[in-house]
């Protein structure tokens, strides 16, 4: 995902100043793609150069001028390209399954601690993500497109059930290593899973 055409959707929703962005970033997709306050300006100055952008001054008696974005047409055109266009995904790279991967060089209660930690820090975010479900539905007005809340809602149910999934399967994973399941491994049998066998007959 680019940054700039989450702002290009932002945008096109309604015309906003950076401080805007970033506000409305941090309560709606901020479960998905991070950003910070210097990044969003950095981004609409380059897609401001590029034309898809318009920036209008608003000037003000004791504060400084009020910088507000509008998408041009040219912006519309770039974000819907972007949004039917499928993006092949950046190959996944989760650290933390890579200390699992390798755990078996240090003790139990090691990687115990390492998962457990990383189970209340997945707890913590599921927590965040669903009351953002709350605070989002706050945000909207009377007169918002249903549709276009239905697929903002549609990725806080991603976020939601992405974490539940990590958090079950940390949770399965720690009973399996405090069981020692790994004493019961019968490494014959997985040389002969089904898998195996159809490599072996091709």
């Amino acid at each position: 995902m680019s940054l700039a055409h989450a702002i290009l959707g932002w945008l096109n929703v309604e015309p906003m100043t950076g401080y805007d962005l970033n506000q409305v970033i941090e309560i709606s997709t901020q479960h998905f793609w991070s950003t910070s306050q210097s990044q969003i300006y950095r981004t609409l100055s380059k897609i401001e150069s590029r034309g898809w952008v318009a920036k209008e001054v608003i000037m003000q008696a004791d504060r400084p001028p009020r910088k507000v974005y509008h998408i041009t047409e040219a912006g519309q055109s770039e974000l819907e390209s972007w949004i039917v266009t499928f993006h092949k995904p950046l190959p996944p790279r989760i650290p933390w399954l890579i200390q699992v991967f390798f755990a078996g060089q240090v003790s139990d209660e090691a990687i115990v601690s390492v998962l457990e930690k990383k189970l209340a820090n997945l707890r913590q975010r599921l927590q965040k993500i669903s009351a953002s479900r709350a605070i989002s539905a706050s945000q909207f007005d009377e007169d918002e497109d249903p549709r276009d809340v239905f697929y903002w809602m549609l990725t806080i149910d991603y976020g939601e059930t992405n974490l539940q999934a990590q958090i079950d399967w940390i949770g399965r994973t720690l009973e399996k290593i405090k069981s020692r399941e790994y004493e019961k491994l019968n490494l014959a049998a997985l040389k002969g899973s089904p898998g195996e066998q159809d490599k072996n007959h091709v």
